[in-house]
């Protein structure tokens, strides 16, 4: 989730399903805030109540998420923090979910996150959490993507290899909890405290334990964002380096064949973006030379 925690000024005015959700739980909405509006609607509400409105169809991906923000505080890791009442409440199709606001906080760093995965995937999971799905959707953003034809037929084979690849594997490695997007941005540190918070809750699932490390790896491997140094820190707090792992070149290249794939979204949308989608096709089909591919910069 990358809501609840996001902090801004903004002005508009507030959906009704918001205000018959809070209605609902006995929650006010008197003098209620924008914070974001995007993707999902993301709302300020009294005595440090956050609203979320996500799209028609997302119920059961919000019901998750409640779900893991409790089960996580209930384990011993603390997480952001769902308000203690029945939710989603669902208005129209959209549901609807409340969450206490963090005070001022920073996001932590690789240290911490080792440790933090170290103690998540240590945990057993609970019987509501799916097995991680690493090609979800991709096809459907593929058809999106403003591609040359001949982009478009590299990457739907190699989307086909990957697939099959890890239809081979899966079966065969480590299940655990995953975050399903662990980076030093969705774990962040209250200024009141050093114990980290976890974000973004939405791709919690089962599955290797490497599919959470190796978005590490990639930072470092594919496009030297991250330091050796630093990387090493990460793994020391872990306990291990996923790239000795057997699995760890395919989980690579799903990883990069998805931030890819993201860069040629954003630049079906924005123009500015069209240069960068671009150079990640062209690290992805070998125009680049060796790793790190330095062309490959952090989009939003």
């Amino acid at each position: 989730m990358t809501g609840p925690h996001v902090t801004g000024p903004g002005v508009a005015s507030l959906p009704e399903a918001i205000r018959h959700a809070a209605a609902q739980v006995g929650l006010s909405t008197q003098g209620a805030t924008l914070i974001r509006l995007g993707e999902n609607q993301i709302w300020r509400l009294p005595d440090r109540v956050v609203a979320r409105m996500a799209r028609p169809g997302q119920e059961s991906a919000a019901a998750k998420e409640v779900q893991v923000a409790r089960w996580l505080r209930q384990s011993g890791i603390r997480s952001i923090e769902a308000v203690p009442v029945a939710q989603p409440v669902i208005v129209g199709g959209a549901p609807v979910t409340f969450w206490r606001e963090l005070p001022p906080h920073r996001r932590t760093d690789l240290t911490t996150l080792g440790r933090t995965l170290r103690r998540l995937h240590a945990l057993e999971p609970p019987d509501f959490l799916r097995p991680v799905e690493p090609f979800v959707r991709l096809t459907e953003r593929l058809d999106d993507a403003h591609l040359t034809a001949t982009d478009r037929r590299w990457m739907d084979a190699h989307l086909a290899d990957l697939t099959r690849r890890w239809d081979e594997v899966a079966a065969h490695l480590t299940a655990g909890v995953l975050h399903g997007d662990a980076h030093t941005g969705n774990l962040v540190q209250c200024e009141s405290d050093d114990e980290p918070v976890v974000l973004d809750l939405e791709r919690f699932a089962v599955g290797p334990p490497e599919w959470d490390l190796v978005l590490t790896a990639v930072e470092h491997v594919t496009c030297g964002w991250i330091s050796h140094s630093d990387y090493q820190d990460f793994v020391a707090a872990y306990g291990r380096d996923v790239v000795d792992s057997p699995s760890f070149e395919l989980l690579l290249g799903i990883r990069e064949f998805r931030m890819a794939l993201f860069a040629c979204q954003l630049a079906a949308a924005t123009p500015e973006f069209q240069g960068q989608a671009a150079e990640r096709i062209a690290g992805l089909r070998g125009r680049r030379g060796a790793r790190p591919w330095t062309g490959w910069k952090v989009v939003p």
